[in-house]
């Protein structure tokens, strides 16, 4: 990626968390998020190193936060001014059915699987693949030489060699660090959500004048939605992630 694409994707980024969008605004952008990740995942399949993969992953991680954050103060703003998004009725009843305690816990259930599957999927993979590649650089480095010195390849060769060989460590040292951000976006998304259902439930108690357990059911509801939008589409960028590092071994 060019600097000018990463200035434009950091400044989307920002725009996301600190710009009020309106509800058909949000939606498109949500559709784009998904549509992002489709093609995140066609180039997870590549057979070759993709240099920039990395920085697409980063890119597209924090686009679906900032998408996820837009989300959850849109839909706090509503509690306040009593318009809602129109994604949350819908997306919350199927989750709730009726019942706030359902959706606490398929929140709670959704965050432990994205923690899950970064720390036990995405990070362990990688710091093997990180360690292992770090370990074969002197080894190949050293294979190069003795072809060098042997008279097999020229200098020019040699060279292209050890570029390659450097490249593939970094690579992977990359995609370590990618699944350490990674995991730790998902602690942060994890606090953020528990921070959101307190204060959905003090803006109904306080503001809106609502009993508690009808505070606590449209709270539950909230942040039931806002979960899912952070929760799944980070699940697929893990899976890409790891569909990555399974197809250029």
């Amino acid at each position: 990626m060019s600097n000018a694409s990463r200035i434009i994707g950091i400044i989307i980024v920002f725009a996301l968390l600190f710009v009020k969008l309106p509800s058909l605004a949000l939606e498109i952008i949500l559709g784009l998020e998904m549509a992002s990740i489709v093609a995140l995942l066609f180039f997870a399949f590549s057979k070759k190193q993709l240099c920039f993969f990395p920085v697409f992953l980063l890119f597209f991680t924090f686009f679906s936060v900032g998408t996820g954050v837009a989300f959850s103060r849109t839909a706090l703003v509503g509690l306040v001014e009593e318009e809602y998004v129109s994604l949350v009725a819908p997306l919350s009843d199927l989750i709730c059915q009726g019942n706030f305690v359902n959706g606490i816990i398929t929140s709670v259930v959704l965050l432990l699987g994205l923690a899950y599957s970064v720390k036990y999927s995405a990070c362990s993979v990688s710091e093997t693949d990180a360690r292992f590649a770090l370990d074969d650089m002197s080894y190949k480095n050293y294979c190069v030489d003795a072809n060098l010195n042997d008279g097999k390849i020229s200098q020019t060769e040699a060279d292209a060699e050890r570029k390659r060989i450097r490249d593939e460590a970094d690579y992977y040292s990359s995609l370590y660090g990618f699944a350490k951000l990674l995991l730790g976006t998902a602690i942060v998304i994890s606090l953020f959500c528990v921070v959101l259902f307190a204060v959905a439930v003090a803006i109904q108690i306080l503001q809106n004048s609502t009993a508690y357990l009808q505070a606590v059911d449209i709270a539950a509801k909230i942040v039931s939605s806002c979960a899912v939008f952070f929760s799944i589409p980070l699940m697929l960028i893990s899976i890409c992630f790891k569909i990555s590092i399974s197809h250029n071994k």
